[in-house]
């Protein structure tokens, strides 16, 4: 198929669209194809692609106004009975335009009258490209940090304990009754307190996941 100019629609990309993503044979991807319109006179636009069961396309037809741009969302999804991502320029996209000249005519409409080949052509050969892993190792070491978090508010939790083991030791102690009281009131106050310590750093984590 010859492949006639089309410098009144730029597009961007403008050679190939490329889909990329570490797992594209499991999902999909989708990439932005901006059409401008470099003339003074509205146009309509139709992408079209060379399999419908690999790529969508939003919206397939539609207007451009004179210096305006449209925005077209291009999707590859693998079909389900296939397991492997085809190959570079295996497959491609073609972007075709005409004049349209009513602007309260529907732009299938205007296609549907327009006799002859379109006013421009443009092919654009479809890439994949997988993502190199090690993009993730960021985030894998965000999501490592909330353990040595944990661990260490893990031994802060240790601390009550040994407080109240020492405070248990002193009530074994030959002494008056009234001492005795006295200490087993402030383990009661100090008990609360600790818990108190305990539950802050328990709230802090949660907020840190």
């Amino acid at each position: 198929m010859a492949q006639s100019e089309n410098k009144k629609l730029q597009l961007e990309p403008a050679d190939k669209v490329t889909f990329s993503g570490l797992e594209l044979d499991k999902y999909p991807d989708t990439v932005t194809l901006k059409l401008k319109n470099t003339t003074s006179e509205r146009l309509a636009y139709k992408v079209k692609c060379t399999s419908n069961a690999h790529f969508r396309i939003r919206p397939s037809v539609c207007l451009v106004e004179a210096g305006a741009t449209a925005d077209v969302q291009l999707t590859f999804s693998l079909p389900a009975n296939e397991t492997t991502v085809p190959e570079n320029g295996r497959h491609y996209f073609a972007v075709y335009h005409i004049k349209a000249p009513k602007a309260d005519e529907k732009p299938r409409d205007t296609w549907a009258k327009h006799k002859g080949d379109a006013d421009g052509e443009k092919l654009l050969q479809v890439h994949f490209k997988k993502e190199a892993v090690a993009e993730t190792k960021p985030a894998e070491e965000k999501k490592k940090a909330p353990k040595k978090e944990e661990s260490k508010k893990d031994d802060a939790t240790d601390k009550p304990d040994e407080k109240d083991s020492k405070k248990s030791d002193k009530g074994a102690d030959g002494k008056k009754d009234e001492d005795s009281d006295k200490e087993e009131s402030e383990d009661e106050d100090s008990g609360d307190d600790d818990s108190m310590k305990v539950t802050t750093p328990t709230d802090g984590s949660d907020d840190s996941e």
